[in-house]
């Protein structure tokens, strides 16, 4: 194969040379007498030269110039070697799309989600009622990973639903999932270690495979205490306070006010708690700080309440410029563990949070007598530097450690204990 630098050259050259030539002989005609007429003056074998230098020009005037794209040019020839390399390495499509069942997969692993949470596999979209409905596959960051699917909603012209999605994580054991096919709105997954599962869009349900009935979603047993981790260890730079408060009237988005540990209603009425967090370090720019996403589960006794509305739109979103997406399960929620995660996708430092204030607002209804219990836990196998598994990420995807996790209760047409 010839190096491509001398062929440009060459050409180049050849060009430069050209119109060299072609000014030299038009230029002669200023120079000299034309051929019809003689200087005496001029000797026999000058006025010789002469005559065959117009001779040569006329010739060039009456007959095309030859184009550098003739068949054997160099540009030609150097077109040829690129289109050789281009057919010996083709460049691959790097996404393939696919049709299934109401909507189409997509074989690439990428997601708009926190990477510090999820690791995609592949996803399946379809467009419906003027929405957008995507649903991503892959496996949380938990060691060992836990298959999860997580369904981002927007509108048609771009407008995130954030109500409509949410993250659903398979049974416990099943690793990374990837989506296989689709009948309609069911899509069969594929786990890790090969096991098949079915996933409801409609309903947002896991199904059995061989029944097609709705398969429960157990929970780990709960991890042992490990030591804490991370950047800023357990002292003075680590999360002071986080905690369930029953009440949240004293509390705004970005500040908080006492704290109560229990709240009355009636049965069939609502109550309204807030998650807080007390004491984010400041933004250190590139060296974190701040906060950027958190995740955690509300454990609640489903026989005494519900969960019928949640709030995430709080501190995480205060800044402007941020731009806070819930990916945890949507309302209503009546199993007794409601997942809580969102991530601000915002590109600006200046949108990063921090301080005190409240992380999530969630509404309860009362649905049968007696006292409930709040709890904050986490997925199995946490990647959290706390035993509590609530997770609260930093500028730089770094975790936090928790120093304190406060738990609560609501009483339903009883007394708070």
């Amino acid at each position: 194969m010839r190096l491509h630098g001398v062929t440009h050259k060459r050409v180049a050259l050849g060009l430069i040379g050209t119109a060299l030539v072609a000014a030299i002989l038009l230029g002669g005609l200023g120079l000299r007498l034309a051929s019809g007429d003689r200087d005496d003056r001029i000797s026999p074998e000058r006025q010789a030269v002469f005559d065959r230098e117009d001779a040569e020009r006329a010739k060039a005037l009456t007959e095309p110039i030859p184009s550098p794209f003739g068949e054997d040019s160099p540009i030609v020839r150097h077109l040829e070697d690129l289109l050789a390399l281009s057919q010996a390495s083709p460049v691959p499509d790097a996404i393939v799309r696919r049709p299934a069942g109401a909507g189409i997969i997509v074989e690439n692993g990428q997601a708009p989600l926190a990477g510090q949470f999820y690791h995609g596999e592949n996803s399946w979209y379809e467009t419906k009622g003027g929405q957008k409905i995507v649903v991503y596959a892959g496996s949380t960051r938990d060691e060992p990973p836990r298959g999860v699917l997580v369904v981002h909603v927007d509108t048609v012209d771009g407008k995130i639903v954030s109500d409509a999605g949410g993250s659903y994580l398979a049974p416990y054991g099943a690793g990374a999932l990837r989506i296989v096919s689709a009948e309609g709105e069911v899509l069969t997954l594929q786990a890790a270690d090969g096991a098949k599962l079915l996933f409801d869009v409609a309903s947002r349900r896991f199904l059995s495979p061989e029944t097609g009935e709705p398969l429960a979603t157990p929970q780990p047993p709960t991890p042992s205490p490990t030591p804490k981790t991370g950047r800023y260890g357990s002292s003075a730079g680590a999360i002071a306070t986080v905690g369930i408060d029953a009440g949240s009237l004293a509390n705004s988005a970005t500040s908080l006010g006492a704290r109560e540990a229990c709240s009355k209603l009636a049965l069939g009425d609502t109550v309204t708690i807030d998650i807080t967090v007390d004491g984010v370090p400041a933004v250190l720019g590139e060296d974190g700080g701040g906060i950027i996403g958190f995740q955690f589960t509300l454990v609640y006794d489903p026989s005494k309440v519900k969960v019928i509305a949640s709030d995430t739109k709080m501190l995480l979103a205060a800044n402007e410029g941020s731009s806070a997406v819930s990916l945890g399960d949507t309302t209503p929620d009546a199993d007794g563990s409601f997942v809580v995660a969102v991530a601000d996708f915002s590109a600006s430092s200046k949108a990063v949070e921090s301080g005190s204030g409240v992380l999530a607002r969630i509404t309860l209804e009362g649905v049968g007598a007696g006292v409930s219990a709040l709890t904050l836990e986490g997925f199995s196998g946490v990647n959290a530097p706390a035993p509590t598994g609530v997770k609260l990420v930093d500028a730089a995807n770094n975790v936090y450690a928790v120093d304190n996790v406060l738990s609560a209760q609501v009483a339903v047409d009883a007394p708070c204990p």
